[in-house]
């Protein structure tokens, strides 16, 4: 399975404590002195692998947002699954505003490496990320992790660029370090750069490996374009070489191109049709051991319900045979969702 992620693990499991944090968080007093924003959202999600197995997943998010002290606020998020039946802590951090625009911020938060780890779900079109980010999350340049991280955002308005550095550490990984610039070329365009060092953990010791995503995205009020390059090391496939005597690390390389439309339907509903491409070269010294994504989706919505169907057909080839294509990852899925 080319594109499935390792599976993240955690010892909180048990869903009683989501609706105990619940109870405490609408009935603390600073909710009534509206010193806390709380938002997130419910969804219902069925998926057909190939096209025929079909299995249903039930998840949400709740969050709570502190307003600023002194500069200073926390945020707090946890997402429970039915699927694996957990709850998973997804941030926790402290964030200190300065006086010239700038952010420091500590905690446990996703790594931000690439346009859709920039945002969250609810500002993605499709039900799931592209392969591209699926892959990066297998080799841990995306995910969630310890970090430390001083940032400026964008401006799009004053094409003001953005910039970000954050030191990060997993139990995957000894450590990280992930830089990004983000240029607005015009009050739509804009180009992105990010740049990642990874030191990870591995049987003999640990491996340093390095990623660099770039992008060129163009955002309207009812379209969005975006065409984005990662390039890398294989830190699996590089490990295993080291094991048999072969220092030689593996590259692998892939691009995204993705467009979007929104409509509107009547005036409180939206129609919104998608289309994303994606290439995945899994080692460049042998360009057809590959992968090939096409995704059509469709979105309907109406605040605050958003309903989404995706077709995704996904072809890989295999190192040993190059010339035989799988279709085996190909789905369609289909998601109700609800924001609160």
């Amino acid at each position: 399975m080319i594109f499935k992620a390792t599976k993240q693990t955690s010892d909180k499991r048990n869903p009683l404590a989501l609706i105990g944090l619940l109870i405490f968080s609408y009935s603390h007093p600073a909710f009534a002195k509206k010193k806390i924003k709380i938002d997130g959202y419910v969804a219902s999600e069925f998926e057909a692998e190939s096209f025929k197995n079909g299995e249903s997943n039930h998840l949400g998010k709740f969050s709570l947002e502190t307003k600023r002290k002194n500069g200073v606020k926390s945020e707090f998020g946890v997402r429970f699954r039915t699927k694996d039946n957990d709850v998973l802590i997804r941030e926790a951090l402290v964030n200190k505003k300065f006086d010239d625009g700038w952010k420091l911020e500590f905690g446990y938060a996703k790594k931000r490496f690439g346009l859709e780890y920039e945002t969250g779900k609810l500002n993605r079109s499709t039900v799931d990320r592209s392969p591209l980010y699926r892959r990066s999350e297998v080799f841990t340049y995306a995910g969630r992790e310890t970090m430390l991280r001083y940032y400026k955002k964008k401006d799009q308005k004053t094409l003001s660029p953005g910039y970000s550095i954050a030191l990060g550490h997993s139990d995957s990984q000894n450590g990280s370090i992930v830089g990004s610039w983000r240029k607005p070329l015009s009050q739509d365009w804009s180009f992105n750069y990010w740049l990642q060092l990874q030191s990870d953990h591995i049987d003999d010791g640990q491996q340093i490996v390095a990623a660099a995503m770039h992008s060129f995205e163009r955002k309207r009020d009812d379209d969005l374009f975006q065409w984005e390059l990662l390039m890398g090391i294989d830190p699996e496939e590089s490990e295993l070489r080291k094991l048999v005597g072969d220092n030689e690390k593996v590259k692998f390389a892939g691009m995204k191109f993705h467009y979007e439309q929104r409509f509107a339907a009547d005036e409180e509903s939206w129609w919104q049709w998608l289309g994303q491409s994606t290439m995945m070269v899994h080692d460049v010294d042998l360009p057809d051991f590959n992968s090939l994504q096409l995704l059509a989706g469709l979105n309907y919505g109406f605040e605050p319900v958003r309903m989404g169907l995706n077709l995704e057909v996904i072809g890989s080839t295999n190192r040993l045979d190059t010339k035989d294509r799988n279709f085996s990852e190909s789905n369609a899925k289909f998601e109700l969702i609800y924001e609160f």
